[in-house]
Parts: structure tokens; C-alpha cells; sequence
């Protein structure tokens, strides 16, 4: 077996090119099998060329994501416990999945739409679908051995923009904005689905991200009068994920109460994150404590703006917030990476 203490590039490759040939192979023949009966198989549709991607996709993820990143865990630096690494494989396998079924699907449309009508045999069919497979194998393997908090953090913003986008585009209420943000998460249908799934995902991840980012901190070279509070660090990174889980988890419709508590105890989160971040990480240096207390700051005026002004209104509070608190999270994470490279 393979060792990637390193993470080497040319090792995970080398994993992924294995697997490559056999991949197309059974992939091709699973797909020969299904389109057998079938004389022409359209790109989309029934019984087609994109479905069958689909399911591959995702079927190719389930499958191969939790052992591959199983094992890039166990051979690289990050020492996680037990119950750790089954919540993160949980977790970040439903994510990929999902990002898997996205961005096949909004592939195989603009294949459709470049070629209407078109329509193939059952063997050149199975070679597409088959050599989707391999791609996707070939892409995913690297990228699960090698996961890290950048790539986690890069999960997180696809599903939660991605997922509240569809949100928006299949609320029932068009004019949903001039309620609020969470009523999103009231509507029938996809658009609540879509929402408060989104959310609860999106809060999992966030727990997952801090798992591996706190191991990345734990690499930092520091002094020992700069040691960092790990624990503390954590715990607080937890408790917003599970702030922003029970947003989605807790439909404002049905439980207001613990659906707003939730909201504001995730935005009161993040602020003793930025306020306390000297302390938790006292290596920390002075740009980033600033544009960390300016972001905080923002949040506090948008709510002045909505609360006592009536500038804003709460749907371009909470966006705002979002939004705010979003950008910081990207850059603390590319800080801790540009700390464990120097």
C-alpha cells in the first residue's frame, strides 16, 4: 500500500490511474446492460445518456469517497478520533455527491442544448457514460485523499450558494424577499426542501471543516508564549455549524422560537470568535485582527440599519450578514493555510 505521508500529488495519482481502465470497463458494460434493448438513447431524458451519468455520479461517489478518504486520513498528519472521521465521511460524502449530481446535470443541459435531437447507439453510449466514469474517478480520488481545509471550505460555499440559489428560483412566492430570508425555508415544495436541507448540510460541513482546520493549526510553528486555544477554538467552530444546522432544521413556520435562537446565537458565535481570536490565537497578526473587528463592525451597523433605521430591511440584514460572516470564514481559512506554508 501506498504511503502519503506527504500527500504527494505523483502518489494519489498513481492511485487514481490504477483504478482508471477497470472504471471504464465496468462502468461501459453496466451501461451496455442497461441500454441493451434500446436502439437509440437520447442525451436526456428516460433511460438516457445523462440519467445514466447521474446515477454513475453519484453511485461512484458513495462508493469510493468514504474509503479513499479514510485512507488519506489515516496516512496523512490529521489524528482524528473515531467518532470524528465517521461524522466527516457521512458528511462529506452526501456533499460531494451532491456536487457531483449538480455539476453533471448542468453539463449533460448544455451538451443537450448544443446538440438537439441527437441521438446514439447503445455502444457509444456506454463508452460516454463509462469514460464520465473514469474522469470522475480519476478526479475524485486525488481530491479525497488530499482533502484539506481549503477543499472543505470550497464544499461548503457550492452547496450553500448553490443550494439557496435553487431555493430562491423555486420559491412559490416570488416576492419572498420583502418577508424575510427564512421564509424560504416555509415554502412548499422544492424551494423549503431545498432551503433547510441546505442549511443543515451546510452547518455539518462547518463542523467537519473545523476538524481539519484545527489539526492544520496544530502544524503551525509557534512560539511558546503564542500557543494556540485549540479546544476553545473548536467548540466555538461547532457550536455555529450547530447554530446553522438548526436554522434549516427548525422551519421558522414551525418552531420560530428555535428557529430565530438558533439565527442569532450563530451570529453572537462568530462574534466571540472575532473577538476572542487574539486570545484563541495570539500568533495572529495585526491585518487580520483588523479586518476582522471591521467585518464584525459591519454586521452591527447593517443591524443598526434595520432595526432602529429602517434602511434595511431584514431579508438585506441577514443576507448581508451571511454574506459578511461567509467572506471572513474564507479568509481565516486561506490565513491558517498561509501560516502552516511559512
Amino acid at each position: 500500500m501506498l504511503k502519503i505521508f506527504d500527500r504527494s500529488r505523483r502518489s494519489n495519482e498513481k492511485i487514481a490511474e490504477t483504478i482508471f481502465v477497470p472504471t471504464i470497463v465496468l462502468a461501459s458494460l453496466l451501461s451496455l446492460l442497461a441500454f441493451w434493448h434500446k436502439s437509440t438513447i437520447k442525451i436526456v431524458g428516460p433511460d438516457s445518456i445523462g440519467l445514466a451519468m447521474l446515477v454513475a455520479g453519484i453511485v461512484i461517489c458513495l462508493l469510493v469517497f468514504p474509503p479513499v478518504y479514510i485512507y488519506g486520513v489515516n496516512h496523512g498528519q490529521e489524528r482524528l478520533s473515531n467518532k470524528q472521521l465517521i461524522f466527516n465521511v457521512i458528511t462529506l460524502t452526501i456533499a460531494s455527491a451532491i456536487m457531483i449530481a449538480m455539476v453533471t446535470a448542468i453539463g449533460v443541459w448544455l451538451f443537450n442544448a448544443a446538440f438537439q435531437d441527437l441521438g446514439l447507439d447503445k455502444y457509444t453510449s456506454s463508452i460516454i457514460v463509462g469514460t464520465y466514469s473514469a474522469g470522475l474517478v480519476y478526479v475524485l480520488v486525488p481530491a479525497a485523499i488530499a482533502m484539506n481545509t481549503k477543499r472543505i471550505v470550497s464544499m461548503f460555499s457550492v452547496v450553500m450558494i448553490s443550494g439557496v440559489m435553487l431555493s430562491m428560483i423555486t420559491a412559490g412566492n416570488p416576492l419572498w424577499w420583502q418577508e424575510n430570508f427564512s421564509s424560504l425555508g416555509t415554502q412548499s415544495g422544492l424551494s423549503a426542501l431545498a432551503f433547510n436541507f441546505t442549511l443543515i448540510l451546510s452547518g455539518f460541513i462547518l463542523i467537519t471543516l473545523s476538524s481539519h482546520m484545527l489539526e492544520d493549526v496544530k502544524l503551525i510553528k509557534h512560539g511558546p508564549k503564542n500557543k494556540p486555544n485549540i479546544k476553545l477554538l473548536k467548540i466555538l467552530f461547532i457550536f455555529v455549524g450547530l447554530c446553522m444546522a438548526g436554522v434549516g432544521f427548525f422551519p421558522y413556520d414551525r418552531a420560530p422560537l428555535l428557529h430565530n435562537l438558533s439565527a442569532y446565537s450563530m451570529v453572537l458565535g462568530f462574534g466571540v470568535i472575532v473577538l476572542g481570536l487574539k486570545k484563541i490565537l495570539p500568533f495572529i497578526d495585526a491585518a487580520f485582527l483588523t479586518n476582522s473587528y471591521f467585518a464584525l463592525g459591519a454586521i452591527l451597523i447593517s443591524y443598526i440599519l434595520f432595526s432602529r433605521v429602517g434602511y434595511l430591511n431584514l431579508t438585506a440584514f441577514e443576507m448581508l450578514a451571511f454574506g459578511i460572516t461567509f467572506a471572513w470564514l474564507l479568509m481565516f481559512t486561506r490565513k491558517v493555510s498561509s501560516y502552516m506554508a511559512s
